[in-house]
């Protein structure tokens, strides 16, 4: 493998002069007779990039064109030194082919491949490196590591970036590794080759999108976007063990699991609360909406938001509105499996528990162990299920996540566009509809029902006073008289309403689940039937007086349960004397 330096001094002079490369003691070395091709110290070079300074689609800017390019401009000039080349045994050029690629030269690496054939090239091509830990094959290494003078030579010579290297982990190809590293530069050298495809997955069905965006790199999806990726590639999971897996993840004798959803890079972005990237994607076309509401376990984007809130959830939750996500999106889950993957079944639960008092819970679990209980409501009724913005509303009623609030306030502002509710108070719009959601909750679940009918005031008052809240609406406020006055009026509800209430409670005494079930079912039909009128002064004026009515009785009862509280911590006469006689003592 050693080259001869008489023949091959006029164009390979870099052999002998190139500064040496520290060497990690894990390098792999051939005889001291051969050239010696070291291993790279690993470090990447950072692509030249603009400060994010806002949080619009343009702020991400990236060198137009790489450079070092001078190698293919100057071929024409300068003279072919295939003799030598020819001298030099296979392995020796091999060798100098590897340690060039170990290196950023591409002027250097045109003169070597310009004077081998194309079987020799192929054969280059495809084959790992010797130095690489990763089996990488030359385009791909010079990807991983952002030599972009390189990677335009190779692609000048038929080196395709994305063509899958089988002995890879990921078998991955150089795009996807470019674009998961963050080498714009590399990745628009590979956008002019005539194989580049910006949605080839790798083995495991992840795309040089994917790794973008799960990498939070805002320049590359930019620069993918440019150049043709489809914002709405649609990657296959399938649920195994509660967990989503890509089905090319599944090995050949795997069996993969029928339960399966899809994913693209803007629900990606959403549940990586990256809301530069999803500026990105939505401007060039990403759907914000379900792309498949047919299947059960397909999440919208707008649902991710509510159920993976972070810092960002409400910026998040307003960008999708803005681009057309479905604010009134149903929640559609015919068994608890699904449910629980989706995370509304459980995450609600868990609310009523912390928040509402509900009692040992130990019927619901959860909803881990509740995958025998049956759903209450039939799927031709499925215009009865909660929204998304009335479980938004409801999360917000005891702040679920510390987002939860901006979140609700976020859907209720978008809500407030219309003419006709504009100049409600975003406060009373999230009490109505976190209760209309409190409302439709027996219906998902026959264990709501039966906490419902458990001896816990706390429940009763609020089921009581949501079923009383929409009969009021749909019989006083269902019938057109001219000749009532809107405070007159809404008084005459407040009075209905409290009746009504003293009704209820006495019924949901005796009340049995299917009872409980029947009495939501028919209250919501009912409501189904009423227009709700938020530009009429007395719906506004009865909805603010309940409300009003609600927060004080809230109040009154949690000093009644602190004062318990502390009524149960206070010493008996007994412990008092044993106290006064031990300090006597």
């Amino acid at each position: 493998m050693n080259c001869d330096r008489s023949t091959y001094t006029t164009h390979y002079a870099y052999v002998q002069r190139r500064p040496s490369i520290r060497q990690n003691r894990s390098d792999k070395r051939v005889n001291s007779e051969d050239i010696q091709i070291p291993r790279s110290d690993g470090g990447q070079s950072a692509p030249d990039i603009v400060s994010l300074t806002d949080l619009t689609v343009t702020p991400v800017d990236v060198s137009p064109e790489p450079p070092a390019k001078k190698a293919r401009l100057q071929l024409n000039s300068l003279p072919a030194q295939s003799s030598s080349i020819a001298e030099l045994t296979p392995k020796a050029l091999t060798s100098c082919f590897q340690m060039l690629c170990n290196s950023d030269d591409g002027e250097e690496l045109a003169r070597l491949l310009l004077g081998t054939d194309e079987t020799t090239r192929h054969n280059w091509f495809s084959s790992p490196l010797d130095f690489s830990d990763k089996n990488d094959t030359p385009l791909m290494y010079a990807a991983r590591h952002g030599h972009a003078a390189v990677a335009a030579t190779l692609i000048d010579y038929q080196a395709n970036p994305c063509e899958n290297n089988p002995l890879n982990i990921y078998q991955s190809n150089a795009l996807a590794i470019a674009a998961q590293g963050n080498q714009v530069k590399v990745i628009q050298v590979m956008a002019k080759s005539a194989e580049y495809d910006p949605d080839k997955p790798r083995g495991d069905g992840a795309t040089p999108m994917t790794m973008a965006v799960q990498n939070g790199h805002p320049e590359t999806t930019k620069i993918l976007l440019e150049h043709n990726a489809d914002p709405n590639y649609k990657i296959r999971y399938a649920i195994v063990d509660g967990e989503c897996k890509n089905i090319g993840s599944f090995g050949e004798q795997e069996p993969i699991p029928s339960k399966q959803l899809w994913f693209t890079p803007v629900m990606h972005a959403v549940r990586l609360g990256n809301r530069i990237i999803l500026e990105q994607l939505l401007s060039k076309g990403g759907n914000p909406n379900n792309i498949d509401p047919a299947n059960p376990l397909q999440q919208s984007p707008l649902l991710q938001a509510l159920n993976c809130q972070q810092d960002s959830s409400a910026e998040i939750v307003e960008l999708l509105l803005e681009h057309g996500a479905d604010m009134h999106e149903k929640f559609i889950a015919p068994d608890v499996s699904s449910s629980i993957k989706t995370g509304y079944y459980q995450q609600l639960l868990i609310y009523c528990r912390q928040f509402l008092g509900w009692p040992s819970y130990n019927s619901v679990n959860s909803g881990i162990d509740s995958q025998n209980s049956p759903y209450c409501l039939q799927s031709e009724s499925t215009n009865l299920l909660p929204t998304l913005f009335e479980v938004a509303c409801l999360y917000a009623a005891k702040p679920f996540y510390a987002e939860s609030d901006k979140i609700a306030e976020t859907f209720c502002d978008y809500y407030r566009r219309a003419p006709e509710v504009k100049q409600i108070d975003p406060s009373l719009l999230k009490w109505f509809y976190a209760g209309q959601c409190f409302l439709k909750s027996p219906l998902l679940h026959s264990d709501f029902c039966d906490l419902i009918r458990k001896n816990n005031s706390n429940m009763k008052l609020r089921f009581v006073s949501n079923v009383s809240k929409v009969h009021t609406l749909s019989s006083v406020f269902g019938q057109e008289d001219p000749s009532d006055f809107p405070r007159g009026k809404a008084d005459r509800a407040l009075d209905y309403d409290r009746k009504l209430q003293s009704e209820l409670m006495k019924e949901i005494d005796q009340a049995d689940t299917d009872m409980i079930l029947k009495m939501a079912l028919t209250t919501l039909e009912k409501f189904n039937k009423y227009t709700m009128r938020f530009n009429d002064e007395a719906v506004i004026n009865y909805l603010q007086k309940k409300m009003e009515s609600e927060m004080k009785s809230e109040i009154e009862r949690e000093i009644n349960r602190q004062m318990e509280r502390e009524r149960e911590n206070l010493p008996t006469a007994m412990e008092i004397l044993e106290m006064l006689f031990s300090s006597d003592s």
